[in-house]
């Protein structure tokens, strides 16, 4: 009599979390998709149309700042940096699509990390959870984020350095410190794919005994 192989079934948390890693695949999709359209239309164009959003956030350091009232007794504290939002001129398309195209390679890296997890977690219900596979992907997930950290601040840096030829009156912050890299997270995802890696092994070797 021949034994029927089971499917591993989630339970319902577990689809859950995939359809939600789904939903994040179609709008980062979308995004990328987006992003990608007005950065080829910036490359070409003169300035920018109406249609397109002209307001970036940025991070200036106190010293763009001045106190209008200064015979005032109460003057506010200066802050050492400030995130400000400024209107880029619609005849200045470089600096929107300087900020659209390293928005634009921060998407495309996260799509890829959301993508591999995707697989992941899909393959833990159709295969067997500890198959070479799945330590590649973990492997992927945390190299990507930690290429997307870095990334993160030397696309501010990027945008900084475009945006002070724009605005020369305001002294832009394009240091990069302070810059957060989740290392936790990203050491987790290392050891849970060795962690993987070595379930595959003891897999093959206890496959070999049988």
């Amino acid at each position: 009599m021949k034994s029927k192989t089971r499917s591993h079934y989630f339970s319902g948390w577990t689809r859950l979390f995939e359809w939600l890693i789904s939903l994040l695949l179609v709008i980062g999709t979308i995004a990328c998709a987006i992003y990608f359209a007005g950065s080829a239309y910036l490359l070409f164009a003169d300035e920018i149309p109406g249609f397109m959003d002209r307001e970036i956030r940025l991070g200036v350091t106190s010293s763009s700042y001045t106190v209008a009232e200064a015979s005032s007794s109460v003057l506010p504290p200066e802050p050492e940096s400030v995130d400000v939002e400024l209107t880029v001129p619609a005849d200045q398309p470089r600096l929107l699509l300087t900020h659209a195209g390293t928005t634009l390679f921060g998407y495309l890296l996260g799509l890829a990390a959301t993508f591999n997890l995707f697989k992941f977690v899909r393959s833990l219900r159709r295969d067997h959870p500890f198959i070479p596979e799945n330590a590649r992907r973990l492997r992927c997930v945390a190299w990507l984020m930690l290429l997307g950290s870095m990334w993160k601040g030397a696309a501010i840096m990027l945008v900084a350095l475009v945006a002070s030829d724009v605005f020369p009156d305001i002294n832009l912050n394009v240091s990069l410190r302070g810059a957060n890299i989740p290392l936790l997270t990203i050491f987790m995802f290392f050891i849970i794919a060795e962690v993987f890696a070595l379930g595959v092994k003891m897999k093959e070797e206890a496959d070999l005994t049988v």
